[in-house]
């Protein structure tokens, strides 16, 4: 099959991304607004992609809201130059599905019901449940994408990492352990120790879309 993507509509790009680049690591990413205006914010993506071991670097794509603003993680990061990455493990599925419309000024590690934890290096809290959290630092953004398909492309610098059971050892040369952690499948559709697993999204009072 020969596919032509001149042509491709925004939801037609969205089945080819979460269909063929699978699986994809499902991260929460925290983040303060500046002079915190509001409490921290809380949204899951399964966008982040490593980008340099030298410095460190994590990349993940925030799309728009329907008008075309910015939602609260990308203008978080670009306000205050900081976030904070946290990999979900499977036990935290149905954490996460509730998570994905999270209400205006609502408590979202609460909705999601998880708790803050104070990070080292930046101020966004970190997931204490979560199973490694990478605290970040702006490294660059770039928007891309059509106009009705706008995307900010955020870079950011580790500056520090919270590992916890997670079974990775820097200085062990045993094999590496078992995959824990969610991973996302096509829409609604996560891996779950090596199975595929459908859940839905929960709790869609809003359509906010990942924020």
């Amino acid at each position: 099959m020969e596919i032509s993507t001149a042509n491709f509509t925004r939801d037609a790009g969205r089945e080819f991304m979460t269909s063929v680049l699978v699986p994809r690591p499902v991260a929460w990413i925290s983040t303060v607004a500046r002079e915190g205006r509001r409490r921290p914010n809380l949204a899951p993506f399964s966008s982040v992609a490593p980008v340099c071991n030298k410095p460190p670097l994590l990349s993940f794509a925030c799309g728009r809201k329907l008008d075309g603003s910015r939602k609260d993680t990308a203008r978080n990061i670009l306000e205050t130059r900081e976030f904070v990455v946290n990999f979900v493990g499977s036990e935290l599925l149905h954490n996460v599905a509730v998570s994905v419309n999270g209400l205006d000024l609502a408590d979202e590690f609460a909705r999601a019901g998880v708790s803050p934890e104070q990070s080292k290096e930046v101020n966004p809290p970190r997931v204490f449940e979560s199973l490694c959290s990478c605290e970040c630092r702006l490294e660059q953004s770039i928007e891309v994408g059509a106009a009705d398909c706008r995307v900010d492309l955020i870079i950011g610098r580790v500056v520090h990492i919270c590992v916890r059971n997670l079974g990775w050892n820097s200085q062990s040369e045993t094999s590496p352990q078992p995959f824990r952690g969610l991973g996302a499948l096509g829409v609604d559709w996560y891996l779950v120790g090596g199975e595929a697993t459908f859940q839905p999204e929960l709790g869609t009072e809003t359509n906010n879309d990942n924020d």
